[in-house]
């Protein structure tokens, strides 16, 4: 996600992508301690924030590209339908 992020050059996913990235990391380090520890709480509760964490940013950046194109402003002209008039009868 963090790569479509930086490719659609928009700052609302650039930057919501690269936190629910660190997030993730966040969470699978707290996983790692985890399952090497044996179970301690500050892990799982690292996991559970982590994800938490994740879920929030990425949610936060699909909210913001609501009724935008991936492509940008630009684009979105080209991107409507066009109709015809529909014939008399």
């Amino acid at each position: 996600m963090a790569g479509f992020g930086i490719a659609t050059r928009r700052a609302a996913w650039i930057i919501t992508t690269l936190i629910g990235a660190v997030m993730i990391l966040l969470a699978v380090s707290g996983g790692v301690g985890f399952l090497a520890a044996g179970g301690h709480n500050f892990d799982s509760l690292e996991m559970a924030l982590g994800f938490m964490g994740a879920f929030l940013a990425y949610g936060t950046g699909f909210y913001l590209a609501k009724g935008s194109t991936a492509a940008g402003p630009d684009r979105q002209a080209a991107n409507q339908v066009r109709s015809a008039p529909a014939p008399r009868p």
